[in-house]
């Protein structure tokens, strides 16, 4: 097995035993800071095994992939449950009947399906469970192209280069009320009504603290997560402001400076966080939009006018009159 093979062995490893993301588990590794080894895999994928909640058919898909153990058995089984990563997959040219031979069970395959279901974990609300399209996202985020076999890799490459988060909202707006993938709205808590993008920005705002070796997630993670994200009107309407994600981070450093060790496991918001992720739901109802998108985030982070990210925000002419002006003409684009 090369270096580069063993390496992302022990990352996963690492994901395995801490929760962290497959970014903060590589970055933990490489400032040597870690001991874990292949032989820790088995015991912490077994310790960690069944301890997420899953929609229905989320849980058909981890059951069907635990015969090969691989992320890459994960996305398959994926393709045949139906949710939302049966519609992505079927939409992606997936063949409904597709399958791979399973994997030797050892520590590598094992920390592979464990580290996506950890990967999907992030992409989800505290009380809310994972569907098919969160743990889809989270396969290809730990995919290692060794698992893929050589008749697979055309589907692989088609895969990796498609916009998962697009796709899964899409999907999950196709779903019927009575789909078993659906997250009831009882389930969601506020994170229900955040779109898969707006999830995605709060995910890189966790990874954003644990770059920085901070043990809290402020709101000026929250306006790195969105500069991140690259893609939702958030980020087009701060880089339309000339806002860049590299030079806002060293101001983020001259303003917080940098933690005294890497936080393991899961990063609180600070209690000004939270209440800046009611005020982005209250901001969309405002509006009359029933799901919260970056755009809500980023109108509470200048609205909320106190906290790092709005001083920032300010220092570069992003006043909360300039951002909703902007945001506000942008929408339409939608």
């Amino acid at each position: 097995m090369t270096k580069d093979k063993d390496e992302k062995a022990v990352i996963r490893a690492r994901m395995v035993r801490t929760g962290e993301s497959y970014a903060a588990a590589r970055a933990q590794l490489a400032r040597g800071g870690d001991d874990v080894t292949h032989a820790d895999v088995p015991a912490a994928a077994a310790a960690n095994r069944g301890s997420l909640t899953t929609t229905a058919a989320a849980g058909r898909a981890v059951g069907q992939a635990a015969g090969g153990k691989s992320a890459w058995h994960l996305v398959l089984a994926l393709r045949s449950v139906g949710g939302v990563s049966g519609r992505v997959l079927g939409w992606l040219g997936f063949p409904a009947d597709v399958k791979a031979s399973p994997v030797d069970p050892d520590g590598r395959a094992v920390a592979s399906l464990q580290a996506a279901l950890w990967a999907a974990a992030e992409l989800k609300g505290p009380e809310s469970p994972v569907d098919t399209g969160m743990l889809l996202r989270g396969a290809v985020d730990v995919l290692d192209p060794s698992e893929v076999p050589e008749e697979h890799a055309e589907l692989a490459t088609r895969l990796r280069g498609a916009d998962l988060v697009g796709l899964c909202d899409a999907a999950r707006r196709d779903l019927g009320p009575e789909d078993d993938d659906r997250i009831k709205p009882g389930q969601a808590g506020i994170f229900g009504r955040f779109t898969d993008r707006a999830r995605a920005g709060i995910v890189l705002a966790q990874e954003e603290a644990r770059t920085f070796d901070h043990d809290y997630i402020g709101t000026e993670h929250l306006l790195l997560g969105l500069l991140k994200e690259g893609g939702d009107v958030a980020f087009h309407v701060l880089a339309g402001r000339g806002v860049e994600l590299a030079a806002m981070r060293d101001r983020v450093l001259q303003v917080i400076g940098r933690g005294e060790e890497s936080p393991g496991g899961h990063i609180p918001f600070t209690p000004r966080s939270k209440k800046l992720l009611e005020l982005a739901l209250t901001t969309a109802l405002d509006l009359g939009h029933p799901h919260v998108g970056t755009e809500h985030l980023l109108l509470a982070l200048v609205d909320e006018g106190e906290g790092v990210a709005a001083q920032l925000l300010r220092e570069v002419g992003c006043t909360a009159d300039v951002v909703r002006t902007d945001v506000l003409a942008m929408l339409p684009e939608r």
